[in-house]
Formats: structure tokens, C-alpha cells, sequence
């Protein structure tokens, strides 16, 4: 009985269920190819995508900060200012900056606009 499970093997029939592929020629495996890898392309790369990630991350967190720091002055400006008083400033502001027909039927005109015309000699 040894015999024959010792031919079962040698028959081609490989036991692990491979056929004749169980079979194997021992051809020598061609040299390595030199690994040609840039490492110094590659670093530089990696280096300077940190330095744009780190940058971004720079511009970011300063814009952020200006605009909560705008935010706050405003909050903290609204909140010692009544809202009457910004309205009214801001009124005499456009009437300082803009043009208008007043039921005299005269013309205003912006305050720098005004100034010029009186160190001209013109009115």
C-alpha cells in the first residue's frame, strides 16, 4: 500500500489538487532591476505640498481671526452706542457724502466737493 499513495504522487496528479501545475521548472530569475526611485523629487514634493498645506492653514486662521475680531467690535460698539445714534450718524454721513435737491430748490452737494469749490473761489 505505500507504493501505490507514493505513485499517486509521482504520476503528475499532484496531491494539492494542481494538476500538472504542481510541476515546477527551475528557471533562474532575471538580476533585479535598480530600484529608480527620485527620493530627492519625491521629497521636494512632499516638502512643499507641507509648506502650502501649512501656509493655507497660516492665511486661513488669520483671515478667520481679523473677521471675529470685526465682529466683536461691532458687537461691543452696538452694545455701549444706542441704535438711534448709529441711525442718525449714518443719515448725516450720506447727507456729508451725497447729492440732493432741497425745497429751496437749491442743490447740496458732498462736503469735499463743497470745500474745494470754496478754496477755488467758486460757489
Amino acid at each position: 500500500m505505500p507504493e501505490h499513495a507514493h505513485e499517486e504522487h509521482t504520476d503528475g496528479a499532484h496531491a494539492g489538487g494542481h494538476g500538472d501545475h504542481g510541476h515546477h521548472d527551475h528557471h533562474p530569475l532575471p538580476p533585479p532591476e535598480p530600484d529608480a526611485v527620485a527620493a530627492v523629487s519625491i521629497f521636494a514634493w512632499g516638502f512643499g505640498t507641507f509648506a502650502l498645506v501649512v501656509a493655507t492653514i497660516g492665511l486661513l486662521s488669520g483671515y478667520f481671526w481679523m473677521e471675529r475680531r470685526a465682529e466683536e467690535h461691532v458687537k461691543v460698539y452696538e452694545s455701549f452706542v444706542p441704535k438711534a445714534q448709529v441711525e442718525a450718524q449714518a443719515v448725516a454721513q450720506k447727507r456729508l457724502e451725497g447729492y440732493r435737491k432741497l425745497e429751496n430748490g437749491k442743490v447740496q452737494i458732498p462736503i469735499e466737493r463743497a470745500m474745494e469749490l470754496e478754496a477755488k473761489g467758486q460757489r
